[in-house]
């Protein structure tokens, strides 16, 4: 069984191989990706959207080639404040340590092939929120509920959260939800929770495939719920690609926050009818489909990472970010011995990246801050009249 270290620095380049591979093709259609490229069997060239369809493109920048974007970048950032706080972090730390450096600090896109704030990489919705977080007086614990757009942005970089309370998905999912309530609400802060937890869960050290998903399960709630449960008992033992991913795709249609409002008719009737979409507008019974479509795939493929990512991004709809938390937790659950070496290089050479030496220095830090959850919890202990000493630092899931 890999170590911890193996398990994080294979997490984080697993997030980013699948982020890699899955970004060519983000936006298209299953039918449209096989039409292109076929089977997904490993990293795509650039390509560019032409009537719905992918086009190859040959150029060294854009999406494609194994390079990130502002999934594996917004990890990045979060390791990032983990690092210099050295503890918990809560809304106060997205307001004063994390949104600051994603609007300040340069860093090497891949995409565009130059060094720039990560700010202007974000898409439109992620940037206004953190610029007028940044500018707001409010209390950042609420900011969250202020916006009017809600997407997978949380659940897309959640995974260190899950890393700092490995082995406590319960743990994991409430940071997670005191830490993203300043960038999110609804659906999109429970994802990011339950995409905390299920990390956390993956790093344990008996977790499997099917343990990830029960302890989402277990810590899930209301359309995300519904929509795991859909989309993993879609699945069918032993069918292939052609089979199962048709079925996932067409169990989580009536969650999907997309599809399933009542008002997301014909966009022409809409526009006629004097009233707007609620498309990605709060709701308790809707979700997106990120990660439970993850979850399916890493079951699906019984956490080989190969395919775990390369279904993933076939699957496609928002690809980068289904691979990306799918190869993540895949990661997660194999450690580097799981990758394939040549891959985990590329990506790195790719990136301009040293996943291996951050993954390290960020595995260490998880542990000081288990240290001082252990110091805390026997203080606990001692208070309610048990003796210093027996605390283990882990809280129940």
């Amino acid at each position: 069984m890999a170590d911890f270290e193996s398990r994080v620095q294979a997490a984080l380049i697993g997030g980013a191989i699948g982020d890699g591979i899955g970004a060519p093709v983000e936006g298209f259609l299953r039918a449209r990706i096989l039409e292109a490229f076929g089977p997904v069997r490993g990293f795509l060239p650039p390509t560019v959207g032409v009537d719905g369809r992918p086009q190859k493109v040959d150029r060294p920048d854009g999406k494609g080639d194994g390079r990130i974007t502002d999934d594996t970048l917004m990890v990045e950032a979060l390791i990032a404040a983990y690092m210099e706080e050295g503890d918990h972090l809560t809304a106060w730390d997205y307001r004063h340590r994390f949104a600051p450096a994603v609007a300040t600090r340069p860093v090497w896109l891949p995409e565009f092939q130059r060094e720039m704030v990560l700010l202007d990489r974000l898409a439109g919705a992620e940037q206004l929120q953190i610029r007028a977080l940044l500018r707001s007086p409010r209390d950042p614990r609420f900011f969250g509920a202020l916006l009017h757009v809600i997407s997978c942005g949380g659940a897309m970089c959640a995974w260190p959260v899950g890393a700092v309370n490995a082995g406590d998905p319960r743990a994991a999912y409430d940071e997670a939800v005191g830490f993203f309530s300043a960038q999110t609400f609804s659906f999109g802060l429970e994802q990011a929770a339950v995409m905390a937890a299920a990390m956390a869960e993956a790093l344990a050290p008996d977790a499997t495939p099917r343990s990830v998903v029960d302890a989402a399960l277990a810590l899930a709630k209301d359309g995300t719920a519904a929509m795991i449960r859909a989309a993993v008992d879609a699945l069918a033992p032993g069918a292939d690609r052609d089979r199962d991913l048709p079925a996932v795709h067409r169990a989580v249609q009536p969650f999907h926050h997309k599809r399933g409002h009542e008002a997301d008719t014909d966009e022409s009737e809409v526009a006629g009818s004097g009233r707007a979409p609620d498309a990605g507008l709060e709701s308790r019974a809707r979700t997106s489909e990120e990660l439970p479509v993850a979850l399916a795939m890493l079951v699906r493929a019984d956490g080989d990472f190969r395919e775990t990512v390369c279904a993933s991004a076939e699957y496609g709809e928002d690809a980068d970010s289904i691979a990306g938390m799918a190869g993540s937790l895949a990661g997660a659950l194999g450690g580097l011995g799981a990758i394939p070496e040549d891959w985990a290089a590329y990506a790195q050479t790719q990136n301009r990246r040293d996943y291996v030496a951050l993954g390290r220095d960020f595995a260490a830090r998880v542990r000081a801050i288990a240290d001082g959850d252990a110091a805390r919890t026997a203080r606990r202990r001692e208070a309610v009249g048990g003796r210093r000493g027996q605390g283990s630092g882990v809280r129940g899931q």
